[in-house]
């Protein structure tokens, strides 16, 4: 059976978390099954957290528009200080990663 786009941009970025955790970066992260016993609606598709911050991703492809619901929690989580992202492809992430939670990481751990 063929993947949807965003299946496959959230094999891209599990696969980039699993590298980190690899590399014994302070990574934990889950994707969340959509119509499990505590699943609710809206919820990102994937949550973690580095470097004891806290991240939600939603995933979509280029033409997807986020629901009411994403949008509310959206707003939730970032209300609540947390890093909160819909990207597009998996490179958002990566950008993100290695350009600025990475580095912060590694200056604020060699204190």
């Amino acid at each position: 059976m063929a993947q949807t786009p965003e299946a496959k941009v959230k094999k891209r970025i599990t696969d980039y978390f699993k590298e980190l955790q690899q590399a014994n970066y302070p990574i934990y992260f889950e994707v969340r099954q959509a119509g499990g016993w505590s699943y609710k609606e809206g919820l990102p598709d994937i949550f973690g957290s580095f470097y004891g911050m806290h991240f939600e991703i939603e995933v979509k492809q280029l033409t997807g528009e986020a629901r009411a619901r994403q949008e509310e929690w959206e707003r939730k989580f970032k209300q609540m200080g947390n890093l909160y992202l819909r990207p597009y492809d998996v490179q958002e992430v990566i950008d993100l990663f290695e350009n600025k939670l990475i580095p912060t990481w590694k200056e604020l751990d060699s204190k």
